[in-house]
């Protein structure tokens, strides 16, 4: 019996530490969440008029420049574990747009869980991993944009692709694959104004785009935290309620153990007296 009851005491102490971990952890994916939410809210309107912006200034399919038949993939992990499915599911993904793309590629990876999980034998070469901030900065999305932009620049590839999970929700998300580059060229809804550009329609052009497409790489990002510590919080909850209920009913059965066992010390101490009058 006492050696039961030693076993329950160490099962409740390792749960109850177990509980207070994942608590802790819930409480940080909130505020965490609720940061990269709000700033990515805030940043949404900027970002999607720089995406309509990007669209009318885009050269559209420009054929005086001969572009190397390649393709860049961008996959955008999250820096932490225990957030559910988040990041195998993207993973999953990953592999199997990897596997159908016919034309050479060269992937760049995001994230801490990356850059410690995913090897060369799952996904062939990683040309450069980054590891950014768990609320991503603006500096952060400049240093991406940069590489993206030495690719595209010297022609190496034809086509960049961003792939993360599409965030809805703290409970819906699947992976999506996002084209970041060519920027499909649309002009509507523009109006007729003429417009004096200085120092040249050219240098102006080139800036803006650059500007535009940061804005989109930055959204992106964002929408990669948001999404990452909505499923972190969604799974430290489950886990610290799983915990709970697993603690209580522990502590309920050691309870009743040590109650059986005070009884039975009583019975056998009423027992011995009991048979000491009777000699």
């Amino acid at each position: 019996m006492s050696s039961s009851i030693r076993d329950l005491k160490h099962r409740v102490k390792t749960v109850r530490s177990i509980n207070q971990v994942t608590s802790a952890m819930k409480t940080v994916a909130v505020s965490k969440y609720n940061r990269a939410r709000t700033k990515e809210s805030e940043f949404s309107l900027y970002r999607d008029a720089c995406v309509r912006l990007a669209s009318w200034l885009s050269p559209g399919n420009d054929i005086s420049f001969k572009r190397k038949d390649a393709v860049l993939y961008i996959a955008a992990f999250s820096n932490r574990g225990l957030c559910g499915t988040y990041n195998t599911d993207l993973l999953e993904e990953l592999v199997r747009v990897l596997k159908e793309e016919k034309r050479e590629k060269t992937l760049v990876l995001i994230g801490r869980w990356a850059a410690e999980h995913i090897k060369p034998e799952s996904v062939g070469q990683i040309a450069k991993t980054f590891v950014f901030s768990d609320i991503p900065k603006d500096s952060e999305a400049g240093e991406l944009t940069a590489l993206i932009k030495d690719y595209w620049d010297k022609g190496e590839v034809s086509e960049v692709f961003f792939i993360s999970q599409s965030f809805k929700n703290i409970i819906s998300y699947k992976p999506q694959t996002a084209r970041l580059l060519p920027i499909e060229k649309n002009e509507s809804g523009l109006s007729e104004t003429e417009y004096i550009f200085e120092p040249s329609k050219e240098a102006v052009t080139e800036g803006l785009y650059d500007l535009c497409l940061q804005a989109n790489v930055y959204g992106f990002l964002l929408q990669v935290a948001e999404g990452a510590f909505g499923a972190m919080m969604v799974a430290m909850r489950q886990a610290a309620d799983n915990s709970g209920d697993v603690l209580e009913a522990l502590t309920l059965n050691l309870n009743r153990m040590r109650q059986a066992q005070i009884t039975t010390q009583v019975i056998e101490v009423s027992s011995s007296l009991t048979g000491g009058n009777e000699i």
